[in-house]
């Protein structure tokens, strides 16, 4: 094969760097999925390798690029997670093994004699094991993204399963290149061209999706973000009647999330978690927070916090009541309860029932 034959054949990858450099570039600049942007950058940053513009053997093209594989599945896993709004509280565990092999790697590459003492089998074991490591990570997202009963079947949802599933094709063909290499390195090599495909395709799909603007808008902040700065603009009309103008719910559509929430509620009880949000129950439902917002304020005549409020007075009322909960005192109901605080806990009482917690339990004892 000639040179320019080779500069053509390069050519995909090159745009696929540019390609993926402007995407992972808009999804930062917008804030709403950093982890998918890193991910976009890290494989745009592979095929830039993979143009020919550096040498195989440039120390520290090795040394910044070498073991971020064990990147793909974790990133990918933190990006699922953030479309679907759902908190994931131990992140750095999942670097754990990303910053041993980085390690490993490094070493390797600083002390050649280290290297060549590896035996070629090790080798292919961690090749294999990168790719199961990989396949492991995109199985668990799309356990997640087919575990609950969506009840709005959003583009977004539908674009990150497509995601998903592209990403777990190409662990698959390229731990299929691992296995058949030391057989046929014909067949292997011809894998390997299929998974470069895959990312590609992978890559070109989110920048299609994002810039159709179906990429959905996650707010951000570093604190908690108010539940009032989701909610939809409201317009009043004539006769004092509530319209939302960012919204085209049906009252079908409303009594239906209403029935859902109402389900969910009786079911889990997640309200009596202390740090359950109004962003938790947007994305276990996978209910966009300005419907969800809607439907409290029109299916419940209520706004989030007042429900959740409710609920949790309701329950507290019960226990104080309750023998089987005598050993508690009343701020340690209402901590079971999800306060925060028992100033917090007195005034919501008083202002539910009409009495504090002492005057509830006397008048029915």
């Amino acid at each position: 094969m000639n040179s320019n034959e080779i500069n053509w054949l390069y050519i995909p990858f090159l745009l696929t760097f540019l390609q993926g450099f402007i995407t992972a570039i808009s999804i930062f600049k917008s804030r709403q999925n950093i982890s998918l942007a890193i991910l976009v950058l890290l494989i745009a940053f592979g095929a830039l390798l993979d143009t020919g513009l550096f040498r195989d053997d440039f120390l520290p093209v090795q040394l910044i690029w070498s073991g971020n594989e064990f990147l793909f599945g974790p990133l990918l896993y933190l990006a699922v997670h953030k479309q679907l709004l759902i908190t994931v509280r131990q992140k750095l565990v999942h670097f754990y093994i990303f910053t041993f092999m980085k390690m490993f790697v490094i070493l390797a590459l600083v002390f050649p004699a280290f290297l060549k003492a590896i035996p070629e089998w090790f080798s292919l074991l961690l090749s294999i094991f990168l790719c199961v490591h990989g396949i492991s990570y995109t199985v668990f997202c799309l356990y997640q993204l087919y575990k609950k009963k969506f009840f709005v079947h959003t583009k977004e949802i539908i674009w990150v399963k497509w995601l998903v599933w592209m990403c777990l094709i190409a662990w698959i063909l390229a731990l299929l290149a691992k296995i058949i290499r030391p057989i046929n390195m014909f067949g292997a090599s011809s894998l390997f061209y299929f998974v470069y495909m895959m990312m590609l395709i992978v890559v070109y799909y989110i920048s299609y999706k994002i810039t159709d603007h179906i990429f959905p808008k996650i707010p951000v902040a570093k604190e908690q973000i108010l539940v009032e700065e989701q909610l939809p603009k409201i317009e009043v009309c004539a006769g004092g009647t509530k319209k939302y103008s960012k919204s085209s719910l049906s009252k079908e559509q409303i009594q239906a999330y209403k029935k859902a929430i109402t389900a969910y509620f009786e079911k889990d009880r997640p309200y009596m978690d202390i740090d359950f949000s109004f962003q938790q129950l947007s994305g276990e439902l996978n209910i966009k927070p300005h419907y969800l917002s809607q439907t409290f304020n029109e299916g419940f005549d209520k706004t989030y916090p007042q429900l959740i409020k409710e609920l949790r007075i309701q329950e507290a009322s019960k226990r104080i009541v309750d023998e089987q909960y005598s050993h508690l005192s009343v701020y340690g109901i209402a901590l079971d309860c999800g306060f925060n605080s028992k100033s917090a806990f007195n005034q919501a009482f008083k202002e539910i029932t009409g009495f504090t917690p002492s005057e509830y339990k006397k008048s029915k004892t």
